[in-house]
């Protein structure tokens, strides 16, 4: 079935009133010139746009989430925290790229707080709007640009992102610039070096998300083709593409050699192909944060893996494996997630998207559904593929998407990555299907007959795409009574964090993680015997739960049941050794038992793990103290001092300072102690018979004296005050 010429053209755009200025790009030139007209439009759908989104704010500030990131959001703050304290070099390989914490980052060192971040994601969305805009223009004309303006508007699944700290928006920003980049310089046969700006835009998405490599090769091909092959300088502009792309991403990848684990970006990727592709998966990503996800991370962990870019071959291989034992399962998640991708359905795994809709107004006001768009981007992939030798940039890096779709885990959230791409093959055979009706009106006959198959055609792919039954999860991966108590709890309104806890548990039933939670919330408000009996509750209905273990060794420590205590932390940290409390609380109740060496073991995994733990820097300190390494042990509290000062490692580097026979230096770090806490009784003890043995007595006997009226039984201190007088 031919499609009318309007679709080709842009004709059918005069039908509402516009020009056409951008054709099928046969003279690009003739797209250029902007009417004050369009300059009106434009500036209207952004305005729209900076509206809705200020509207959406206004009812989600209030909101529990607006200032408390959970799951991969809460990891992005968190990275972004300690990048905005000066640490921007990491120290391990992380699951998410470094692009958007350090756009955090930036603007938290420039005072903005956690609320104020949400701004960052908004006004990304509103630059892709203009940037789809242009884009449009140059694919299609000002009426293309017009339609898929209005159907991103509509489409309120940007602005749900929007709301959430993840790099979702960033990524989908800048992949709309890398198309509006490279159709702006073609259209104006920008010379070779000018291409570079394509490939740093491809390599700033790349370190957002590294799955953005895969439109490279694409890319490289349109560049090459599209701008005259060898002849008119097509080479030495992909050759630009290329080493934008390497200039940025390039270096992420050498930090990451440099400390010991040269992935290309981040880690993961080997653990959510294992995900999308094991033997029993949904072909989604539905594995929970909590006990599930550390239980697949343990198998990496079993087989000896340390390094994550050798979990990630572990679970390459691991995920091969298990599709070839099973090829038929494996084809069918592969085919579902191919499905969702092209379908009507939103999978949510980032955030509970219901949740949000019913508590904000202006996304219940937003209709348009996926659903309502994917017909029409199929109806204009297949159009684009059928009547171009060489198919629009826009449609080939969406299809150079697609091996992305099947080899990870799906959901809305991935695809959100190109949707922009979506939108722009579905806009022109929208206007298509509208011209189609307007001549099908006018002349009737063989033209109605071609609008009604055309309709029917549309309508079909409609009901295939959105109604076809998946078994998709009832329950989404987000259960937001449990984090809604964890927000609660961290306020330290244990009561109210145990109503959202009991609420978990009536609607989830027995859950290890929940039964944890709880037991925590019972703990801070005194009820150890409740917290014991939540604790072994969790153990009882999830027998990995570390956590719970941990937690109920600290009960049992503080009964006095130390060997029991041990044995339960010994449990955790084989099941997690990846936990840094773990380490210190294990290595913590180790060197109180005399086993030092295996102690500072612990402590050193755990202070690789979390460089910034102030617990952990403290015990190794005391640890190598202990081990008579003072070198090491200084070190270790000057390296906590500069993670926070606290008065306990003043305190240690006081004593180490005068053991080595430099009391002044002793007396400096025991005066710090003081500033910190002016009636330490610690640190007054020191210090007075530290001035005393200098002769310095009535400063010491002053400061024995002060201690002395907080701790009256301390007869060793009483002799000493009596001899200095």
């Amino acid at each position: 079935m031919s499609l009318p010429a309007a679709f080709h053209n842009g004709a059918s755009s005069r039908g509402i009133g516009l020009r056409n200025g951008g054709g099928t790009g046969a003279r690009w030139e003739s797209g250029d010139r902007w009417s004050g007209r369009e300059r009106v439009i434009l500036a209207s759908l952004l305005s729209i746009a900076v509206l809705v989104r200020i509207a959406f704010v206004a009812g989600m500030r209030h909101g529990p989430f607006f200032d408390y990131p959970i799951i991969d959001a809460a990891e992005y703050y968190g990275w972004a925290t300690t990048m905005a304290k000066g640490e921007w070099l990491w120290t391990r390989a992380h699951i998410h790229g470094p692009l958007y914490p350090m756009l955090l980052a930036f603007f938290i060192r420039a005072g903005a707080h956690l609320p104020g971040l949400h701004l960052v994601n908004h006004v990304l969305g509103i630059a892709s709007t203009a940037l789809l805009y242009a884009a449009a223009r140059r694919i299609g004309g000002r009426a293309t640009a017009l339609i898929a303006s209005i159907l991103a508007l509509l489409y309120g699944h940007f602005l749900y992102f929007e709301g959430l700290l993840l790099a979702t928006s960033l990524v989908a920003f800048l992949n709309i610039a890398l198309l509006a980049a490279a159709l702006e310089l073609k259209a104006r046969r920008a010379a070779p070096p000018w291409w570079i700006v394509v490939g740093v835009i491809l390599g700033l998405s790349a370190t957002g998300r590294p799955t953005a490599l895969i439109f490279l090769p694409a890319l490289l091909w349109w560049t090459w083709r599209s701008c005259g092959a060898r002849r008119h300088g097509g080479a030495a502009r992909a050759a630009a593409v290329f080493a934008g792309v390497i200039l940025i991403v390039a270096p992420v990848t050498l930090r990451n050699a440099a400390i010991g684990d040269p992935v290309l970006v981040q880690a993961n990727g080997g653990m959510n192909f294992y995900i999308a592709n094991r033997s029993g998966a949904d072909g989604l990503a539905s594995v929970r944060p909590g006990v599930e996800w550390k239980a697949i991370e343990r198998l990496a962990t079993e087989a000896g893996a340390v390094r994550e870019v050798d979990r990630d071959r572990f679970y390459y291989k691991e995920g091969l494996k298990e599709m070839t034992a099973e090829p038929v399962a494996a084809a069918g998640r592969i085919l579902r997630r191919l499905y969702l991708f092209f379908g009507g359905p939103e999978v949510d795994t980032s955030h509970d998207r219901r949740w949000f809709r019913d508590h904000s107004e202006v996304l219940r006001l937003l209709f348009l559904p996926a659903g309502a768009i994917v017909p029409f981007t199929l109806i204009g992939l297949f159009s684009s593929l059928r009547h171009r030798a060489v198919p629009p940039l826009h449609v080939l890096l969406l299809l150079s998407y697609v091996p992305v779709i099947l080899a990870f885990p799906y959901s809305s959230r991935y695809r959100m990555a190109v949707f922009f791409f979506f939108i722009l093959a579905a806009a022109p055979a929208l206007l298509s299907l509208a011209g189609a009706a307007r001549a099908a009106r006018r002349a009737g006959g063989s033209i109605r007959a071609i609008f009604l198959r055309r309709l029917g055609l549309t309508a079909g792919l409609f009901a295939a795409l959105n109604i076809l039954p998946l078994g998709m999860p009832v329950e989404g991966i987000v259960r937001i009574p449990l984090h809604l108590g964890k927000r609660l709890y961290d306020l330290h309104d244990y009561r109210g964090a145990l109503a959202f806890y009991d609420e978990a548990l009536a609607r989830w039933g027995d859950d290890g993680d929940i039964w944890n939670n709880r037991g925590l919330a019972l703990e801070a408000i005194g009820d150890r015997r409740g917290a014991r009996s939540a604790y072994e509750k969790a153990i009882d209905v999830t027998p990995n739960h570390a956590k719970a273990m941990a937690n109920l060794a600290g009960i049992l420590y503080a009964e006095g049941k130390l060997d029991s205590a041990r044995a339960l932390l010994e449990e955790a940290t084989g099941l997690e050794p990846g936990n840094a409390d773990f380490c210190n609380n294990l290595g913590a109740l180790l060197l109180r038992g005399g086993e030092v060496k295996r102690a500072i073991a612990l402590f050193e995994r755990g202070v690789d793990l979390s460089p910034r733990h102030g617990g952990l820097l403290y015990n190794l300190g005391k640890a190598y103290r202990m081990a008579g390494r003072d070198d090491d042990a200084e070190k270790a509290f000057r390296r906590l001092v500069g993670v926070r000062e606290t008065k306990e490692a003043r305190l240690q580097l006081g004593a180490l300072a005068e053991a080595r026979g430099d009391p002044r230096g002793a007396a400096r770090e025991y005066g710090r102690a003081l500033e910190l806490d002016g009636e330490w009784p610690d640190a007054l003890r020191a210090l007075g018979v530290l001035l005393i043995r200098a002769g310095d007595r009535d400063r010491g006997a002053g400061m024995l004296q002060r201690y002395l009226a907080i701790r009256p039984d301390d007869r060793q201190v009483a002799e000493w005050l009596e001899r200095a007088r």
